[in-house]
Protein backbone atom coordinates (compact mmCIF):
# COMPACT_ATOMS: atom_id res chain seq x y z
CA UNK A 1 0.00 0.00 0.00
CA UNK A 2 1.54 3.27 -1.14
CA UNK A 3 1.29 6.76 0.26
CA UNK A 4 -1.59 7.96 -1.95
CA UNK A 5 -3.71 4.80 -2.06
CA UNK A 6 -6.92 4.27 -0.13
CA UNK A 7 -7.72 1.01 1.63
CA UNK A 8 -11.39 0.69 0.59
CA UNK A 9 -11.94 -2.31 2.84
CA UNK A 10 -10.99 -0.34 5.96
CA UNK A 11 -13.13 2.57 4.83
CA UNK A 12 -16.11 0.27 4.25
CA UNK A 13 -15.67 -1.36 7.66
CA UNK A 14 -15.51 2.05 9.31
CA UNK A 15 -18.68 3.14 7.54
CA UNK A 16 -20.46 -0.02 8.73
CA UNK A 17 -19.39 0.68 12.34
CA UNK A 18 -20.61 4.28 12.21
CA UNK A 19 -23.91 3.24 10.58
CA UNK A 20 -24.40 0.56 13.24
CA UNK A 21 -23.87 3.07 16.06
CA UNK A 22 -26.33 5.51 14.49
CA UNK A 23 -28.82 2.67 13.94
CA UNK A 24 -28.63 1.48 17.57
CA UNK A 25 -28.97 5.05 18.81
CA UNK A 26 -32.07 5.62 16.70
CA UNK A 27 -33.58 2.26 17.72
CA UNK A 28 -33.03 2.92 21.43
CA UNK A 29 -34.49 6.43 21.13
CA UNK A 30 -37.53 5.03 19.33
CA UNK A 31 -37.99 2.25 21.91
CA UNK A 32 -37.65 4.77 24.74
CA UNK A 33 -40.31 6.94 23.12
CA UNK A 34 -42.69 3.99 22.70
CA UNK A 35 -42.09 2.13 25.97
CA UNK A 36 -42.13 3.58 29.47
CA UNK A 37 -40.10 0.62 30.74
CA UNK A 38 -37.33 1.13 28.16
CA UNK A 39 -37.39 4.89 28.88
CA UNK A 40 -36.98 4.11 32.59
CA UNK A 41 -34.05 1.75 31.82
CA UNK A 42 -32.30 4.27 29.58
CA UNK A 43 -33.06 7.34 31.74
CA UNK A 44 -33.57 6.42 35.38
CA UNK A 45 -35.36 8.95 37.59
CA UNK A 46 -33.26 11.54 39.47
CA UNK A 47 -31.72 10.31 42.73
CA UNK A 48 -32.15 12.55 45.77
CA UNK A 49 -28.78 13.28 47.43
CA UNK A 50 -29.63 16.13 49.82
CA UNK A 51 -32.95 17.09 51.36
CA UNK A 52 -33.42 20.11 53.63
CA UNK A 53 -29.69 20.41 54.28
CA UNK A 54 -29.31 16.72 55.22
CA UNK A 55 -27.03 14.51 53.10
CA UNK A 56 -28.52 11.13 52.23
CA UNK A 57 -25.40 9.01 52.75
CA UNK A 58 -27.02 5.81 51.47
CA UNK A 59 -27.70 7.42 48.08
CA UNK A 60 -24.17 8.85 47.93
CA UNK A 61 -22.75 5.41 48.63
CA UNK A 62 -25.04 3.84 46.02
CA UNK A 63 -23.58 6.11 43.33
CA UNK A 64 -20.00 6.05 44.73
CA UNK A 65 -20.02 9.80 45.40
CA UNK A 66 -17.94 11.12 48.29
CA UNK A 67 -18.98 14.05 50.46
CA UNK A 68 -16.05 15.99 48.98
CA UNK A 69 -17.42 15.36 45.46
CA UNK A 70 -20.83 16.55 46.60
CA UNK A 71 -19.43 19.72 48.17
CA UNK A 72 -17.45 20.43 44.98
CA UNK A 73 -20.61 20.16 42.88
CA UNK A 74 -22.50 22.40 45.29
CA UNK A 75 -19.77 25.04 45.06
CA UNK A 76 -20.04 24.91 41.26
CA UNK A 77 -23.73 25.78 41.74
CA UNK A 78 -22.80 28.69 44.02
CA UNK A 79 -23.74 26.96 47.28
CA UNK A 80 -21.20 27.22 50.09
CA UNK A 81 -22.80 24.98 52.74
CA UNK A 82 -24.93 21.85 52.49
CA UNK A 83 -27.34 23.40 54.99
CA UNK A 84 -28.29 25.95 52.30
CA UNK A 85 -29.63 23.20 50.02
CA UNK A 86 -33.32 22.36 49.92
CA UNK A 87 -32.91 19.52 47.40
CA UNK A 88 -30.02 18.13 45.37
CA UNK A 89 -30.57 15.46 42.73
CA UNK A 90 -28.22 13.33 40.68
CA UNK A 91 -29.74 13.37 37.19
CA UNK A 92 -29.69 10.45 34.75
CA UNK A 93 -26.98 12.15 32.65
CA UNK A 94 -24.63 12.41 35.66
CA UNK A 95 -25.15 16.10 36.38
CA UNK A 96 -26.44 17.46 39.68
CA UNK A 97 -29.46 19.71 40.04
CA UNK A 98 -29.45 21.93 43.11
CA UNK A 99 -32.46 23.70 44.59
CA UNK A 100 -31.47 26.21 47.25
CA UNK A 101 -33.39 26.96 50.41
CA UNK A 102 -35.65 29.99 50.25
CA UNK A 103 -33.40 32.60 51.87
CA UNK A 104 -33.64 35.73 49.79
CA UNK A 105 -30.30 36.19 48.02
CA UNK A 106 -29.71 32.45 47.80
CA UNK A 107 -32.84 31.92 45.71
CA UNK A 108 -32.40 34.92 43.41
CA UNK A 109 -28.79 36.10 43.28
CA UNK A 110 -29.49 38.00 40.05
CA UNK A 111 -32.03 40.24 41.88
CA UNK A 112 -29.24 41.52 44.13
CA UNK A 113 -27.13 42.41 41.09
CA UNK A 114 -30.01 44.33 39.43
CA UNK A 115 -30.61 46.67 42.37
Amino acid sequence: MGFGTIDWRAMTEGTVVVATIFGWNHLLDWLGYRSGFVRWLLNPPPLLLVTDGQVLQRNLRRELITRDDLREQLREHGVEHVRDVKKCFLESDGTMSVIRRDRGELTRPSEKQKG
